[in-house]
């Protein structure tokens, strides 16, 4: 699940840019696959916008004239409280398969370290959790 937002969070501009234009990113290879989607994926530029407009991050628009999918914001410490929970991977053994992650206890900003992994936990004014 961690991987699906990494890459989700990886690729989600090239997935509206897909979703406005009605196209599918050259990354997807199987010709069924790309047949199925392009059979009925049309425009759909009111779509792309609303994804957009959920996948920007929250914080302060840095330069209010570059188009929705250029902007970059700026956290502030103000606006919510930022949580990070590192996540440290464990394998399985064989038979149970695949990779799994073991959380430790949250964490603020000023811990975090450059390479870890970590689930996010977002804070807002009015009480609101988002992970």
């Amino acid at each position: 699940m961690v991987q699906a937002f990494i890459s989700f969070e990886e690729l989600w501009r090239e997935i509206c840019k897909d979703i406005r234009d009605g196209s599918l990113s050259p990354r997807i290879k199987s010709p069924k696959m790309r047949k199925a989607v392009l059979d009925i994926i049309s425009p759909n530029s009111t779509l792309a916008s609303k994804l957009i407009r959920g996948c920007l991050p929250g914080g302060v628009n840095l330069d209010p004239t570059l188009p929705l999918e250029d902007v970059t914001f700026a956290v502030v410490p103000t606006f919510s409280y930022f949580e990070f929970i590192p996540l440290h991977r464990h394998e399985k053994d064989c038979s149970s398969g695949g990779d799994d992650f073991l959380e430790d206890k949250p964490i603020p900003l000023s811990q975090i370290k450059v390479g870890q992994e970590y689930e996010v936990v977002l804070t807002t004014f009015t009480g609101i959790h988002l992970s």
